[in-house]
């Protein structure tokens, strides 16, 4: 083998073999799906390697390899496999195979062109974490002392939501904020905890699959009521094709998440948001909706008080004498004011939100639309040290305050009850009431 040496040093992408990868066109050889599943898995277990200092760090200090972890992970492997090709499932994976100008597309570069854009970055750090230097052995791997896990946001989903954002945001910046199954699924109760947040938050909303033409869909009140007041689902084209619906559609629950970077705001009949907006499908796949930066008229977000709930990529809906008229958008997630029922849909054409990134350049990209059963709605905080702390400092002035106001109404409850035995208008100790 011919060795390239300068100053003594060996230059390794100087070395012919290196640059041609020893004759081999590597576009040429399909990677098989399983060995991808493997790989993927991999990464995403050390994911929080790109944290801090933690690449620094022997890995077995670091992470856990039990077999039960690594199906954790390999759950979420498997989302992020299924983008590559809409075919795939869990239970025909090892019959598939990715080229690599699929692989190339669909990873992308920035998360603006891309799926899973930050999925490899911790291979960068994993090299220096195995050439450790053992005099640093007394150093602990960094972790969110505020992040524990819910229902919906486990160590593996962080994993898998690192692969679209930066890493220090998710693994060091998360705060919950509110769980639908610890506070109620209830439009107030997520108003009285989000609202005065004024960092960036995430929005997650899951739940299975209502199958609408079903017997069982067409006995489910909630539903009908909805599909009643909803626009029904046109594609733009006779000859428009669906997302495929398979067996693990209906066995997995679908995941979305949406991140928006303006703090939340009551939004009867306008809008908020920025193009920093994002809607993301986690499970049964993983694909990416982007903000249309050339949209003239967008509808990034609404908070909708007076019956119309939540939506993304819509304006809110008209809610008149006890009449409501949705109005979803080409890409669009809407959840109903009772929480109880969600819609994703998609049109092969760019509203507030771009078509989904594993269909990008595809003139015949599918449409469709996913009506969903929920079962749990998260929304969690993030943003820089100095953003937490101007929050902390908040909400300990409006802990302070409700205080002072408890406190005032029992001493004037106190002096009030005090003037009332006085008058003989109320019984004191040992008298049996008063008369007027």
């Amino acid at each position: 083998m011919d060795v390239v040496l300068i100053n003594d040093k060996l230059q390794w992408s100087l070395i012919p073999m290196i640059q041609s990868y020893d004759g081999i066109e590597i576009t040429q050889y399909p990677m098989p799906a399983a060995r991808l599943l493997q790989i993927m898995t991999f990464v995403l277990l050390i994911s929080s390697i790109s944290v801090d200092k933690n690449d620094i760090i022997p890995l077995s200090r670091q992470f856990d390899f039990s077999s039960v972890n690594l199906r954790k992970h390999e759950r979420k492997a498997m989302c992020l496999l299924r983008s590559f090709n809409l075919e795939l499932t869990s239970a025909n994976f090892n019959g598939f195979s990715i080229t690599f100008a699929t692989f190339e597309r669909i990873v992308g570069t920035n998360s603006s062109h891309g799926t899973m854009p930050n999925i490899f970055i911790p291979l960068h750090h994993f090299l220096r974490s195995i050439l450790y230097d053992p005099s640093i052995n007394n150093i602990d791997p960094y972790t969110n002392p505020e992040f524990k896990e819910s229902r919906v946001l486990s160590n593996p989903m962080l994993a898998q939501l690192s692969t679209i954002l930066p890493a220090d945001f998710i693994f060091s910046r998360l705060r919950k904020l509110y769980i639908g199954s610890e506070s109620g699924f209830s439009m107030r109760q997520m108003e009285s905890k989000i609202f005065k947040w004024n960092a960036p938050t995430i929005l997650f909303v899951s739940g299975s699959r209502i199958d609408p033409e079903s017997p069982t869909s067409l006995r489910n009140k909630k539903f009908m009521t909805f599909k009643s007041e909803f626009p029904r689902f046109h594609t733009t084209s006779k000859t428009s094709q669906s997302i495929p619906q398979n067996d693990d559609d209906n066995k997995q629950q679908y995941t979305y998440m949406i991140f928006l970077s303006k703090p939340w705001k009551i939004s009867n009949s306008e809008c908020f948001g920025d193009d920093t907006s994002l809607i993301v499908q986690l499970s049964p796949r993983q694909i990416v909706y982007n903000a249309n930066k050339s949209c003239i008229s967008p509808n990034y977000a609404y908070f909708n008080t007076i019956g119309g709930g939540l939506g993304f990529g819509s304006k809110p809906p008209v809610v008149k004498n006890s009449v409501k008229v949705y109005r979803p958008g080409e890409v669009s997630l809407t959840v109903e004011a009772n929480m109880e029922i969600g819609n994703f849909r998609h049109l092969n054409i760019p509203g507030t939100f771009c078509t989904g990134s594993v269909f990008q350049g595809d003139r015949n990209a599918p449409e469709f639309e996913t009506t969903f059963q929920i079962t749990d709605i998260e929304v969690w905080g993030c943003g820089s040290e100095k953003e937490l702390e101007e929050q902390k400092k908040l909400w300990e002035w409006e802990h302070r305050e409700a205080e002072a106001r408890k406190r005032l109404n029992v001493m004037n409850w106190d002096d009030g009850k005090a003037l009332l035995e006085m008058a003989g208008m109320i019984g004191g100790a040992g008298n049996s009431g008063g008369s007027v």
